[in-house]
């Protein structure tokens, strides 16, 4: 289950590798989200399992105290979204469902 939720929003923290891992998996409906990049290490988002850091697009690592913040990325019914880093880095991420379809 998601750290956080409310009515149609998810949100968690997921750290990614240098292997592509789900960040949302498919659904029957349309959603919204948002990847906000806490770490380091440079992370890239993508729609596949083939998702690797030279076909993925990038959220550049956090400089000082910004982080960097990808979306909103409206993913269609049964849509998927994948990540990886060039490192070990954190991300954050908030689901919206309940969004117009796509």
């Amino acid at each position: 289950m998601a750290a956080n939720s409310g009515a149609g929003l998810t949100g968690n923290t997921q750290t990614l590798t240098g292997t592509a891992a789900q960040i949302v998996g498919p659904a029957s409906y349309s959603r919204r989200v948002w990847v906000y990049n806490l770490d380091t290490a440079d992370v890239y988002v993508g729609g596949s399992s083939g998702l690797t850091t030279a076909n993925g697009f990038p959220i550049p690592a956090a400089s000082g105290n910004e982080s960097n913040t990808f979306g909103p990325i409206d993913l269609p019914p049964q849509g998927e979204l994948w990540g990886i880093g060039d490192a070990s880095a954190q991300i954050r991420y908030l689901v919206q469902d309940g969004v117009p379809s796509i």
